[in-house]
């Protein structure tokens, strides 16, 4: 990098990504930088971008470039969580049910703008999954961004014969879910932690096939 490219840079830093940082920082908070299916919302996601094109306005192209790589590696987290479910029910998504626990991007908000749990419902929907996409807040919103996938009345009727569930959201009654609250009710023990909220020991020993991003 030259030392003009590191001038403009620091006035980037100081200035738009500085404002941009903190802003983010008080709404979202560190936890949702978190590793798993990636940031959305209708701030973050279009911030970066913005802060790429300004970037490379300012000839600095590097930085531009590092940022695009940024989004690009976020939306690939979408698309990983929905190739892990496909895998964990046997490489074919073609008649399968998956229930989706969330659709807001963040819990503590009814927003799904950009949401990762939206766009992983409706990549395994495009796959030929039938998905049913449960929000204790942001239900209503998601039926009007996403009106062709199913909207249960409640957890208990989103995982009734599902061959598999996705912890997308991490809204507090999810990251508390047990085993034995699923029990009788899914159709086979297969479990997509996206959110590495829930704790892999304790569902394995009780028979699950448990999954989490970027967990062994």
């Amino acid at each position: 990098m030259t030392g003009g490219e590191e001038m403009r840079l620091t006035v980037i830093g100081t200035g738009y990504l500085g404002a941009t940082h903190a802003a983010c920082m008080a709404e979202l908070g560190r936890s949702f930088l978190d590793a798993g299916a990636g940031f959305g919302g209708g701030c973050l996601p279009k911030d970066l971008r913005a802060l790429a094109a300004v970037a490379d306005e300012s000839g600095s192209h590097g930085c531009a470039g590092l940022l695009r790589q940024v989004d690009d590696i976020n939306l690939r987290c979408r698309t990983r969580v929905a190739d892990r479910v496909k895998r964990a029910v046997g490489g074919t998504l073609v008649g399968i049910r998956v229930a989706v626990l969330g659709a807001a991007f963040k819990p503590g908000s009814d927003d799904v703008r950009d949401s990762p749990s939206l766009a992983i419902a409706q990549r395994l929907s495009d796959d030929g999954a039938d998905v049913v996409v449960c929000d204790p807040v942001a239900a209503d919103n998601a039926r009007r961004a996403r009106p062709d996938l199913t909207r249960p009345s409640g957890l208990a009727e989103a995982v009734k014969g599902a061959d598999a569930v996705v912890l997308a959201t991490p809204w507090p009654q999810f990251r508390s879910l047990a085993p034995r609250s699923l029990e009788g009710l899914v159709a086979r023990r297969i479990l997509i932690d996206a959110r590495n909220t829930l704790d892999p020991a304790v569902w394995r020993s009780a028979g699950w096939t448990f999954h989490a991003m970027g967990r062994v």
